[in-house]
């Protein structure tokens, strides 16, 4: 199976290609030149490996949060190919390709992992998955730095603890923060390889928003300080 993954969630243009056994991945950063790049780059991509475009048999992307304008690009594309193949897509989520590379490079040291990615307007999208399992034992909100909660045990990643630190409760300062290569869509691949998301018909394929959620309640306050 050929399995094409696309990450435009930045101002990086990352994109990996499944084919049998082996990955192969190119990365540039691309500013704002997302939609004039991401086409040529995976017909690059395609031939480095004597592949055609009709060969890809399964499209997965980031989902977001990230930049709207890049994961738009991201999602027409994807979502363009796998209409024009009739092949099935999967929408992976940023804060489990965060944590996901955090995993590898943990080695089960930590129980939790803590994602914040910088939501501009002195806000960051917020999630805690568990290490093991991958799942949510917070479910993604919007809110300001200072309402993140201790979690014992855990560890902190993701560009929004690093540009926002300063803003973060002391107890969460005494967290350790690893700072991770970001994005790569070899975790995109891998994520979909260990059948962590479901496969999707291209016209129910979407973006995950969060902006119309901008707090915590009080259950998930109470999750965070477990």
């Amino acid at each position: 199976m050929n399995i094409l993954a696309i990450d435009t969630s930045s101002e990086y243009l990352s994109l990996a290609l499944q084919s049998g056994s082996k990955q192969y991945h190119i990365l540039e950063k691309v500013g704002n030149k997302q939609s004039e790049q991401i086409l040529p780059q995976i017909n690059n991509l395609l031939m480095q490996n004597n592949l055609k475009i009709s060969d890809i048999n399964l499209i997965a992307y980031n989902q977001g949060p990230g930049s709207f304008t890049g994961l738009r690009i991201g999602l027409s594309v994807a979502m363009g190919i796998a209409l024009g193949l009739n092949i099935n897509i999967i929408p992976v989520p940023a804060f489990a390709i965060y944590a996901y590379n955090a995993k590898l490079k943990l080695n089960n040291v930590y129980d939790k992992i803590l994602v914040a990615i910088d939501a501009r307007l002195n806000q960051i999208y917020f999630a805690g998955l568990d290490i093991q399992t991958m799942d949510y034992f917070l479910e993604p909100v919007v809110i300001d730095p200072g309402e993140v909660f201790y979690v014992e045990n855990s560890i902190l990643i993701g560009n929004g603890f690093k540009k926002y630190f300063e803003l973060l409760p002391s107890e969460v300062k005494s967290l350790k923060y690893l700072d991770i290569e970001y994005p790569d869509a070899k975790n995109i691949l891998n994520l979909v390889l260990n059948k962590k998301y479901l496969e999707l018909k291209a016209h129910d394929a979407n973006l995950l928003y969060l902006r119309n959620k901008v707090a915590l309640d009080l259950k998930e306050q109470q999750q965070l300080k477990i």
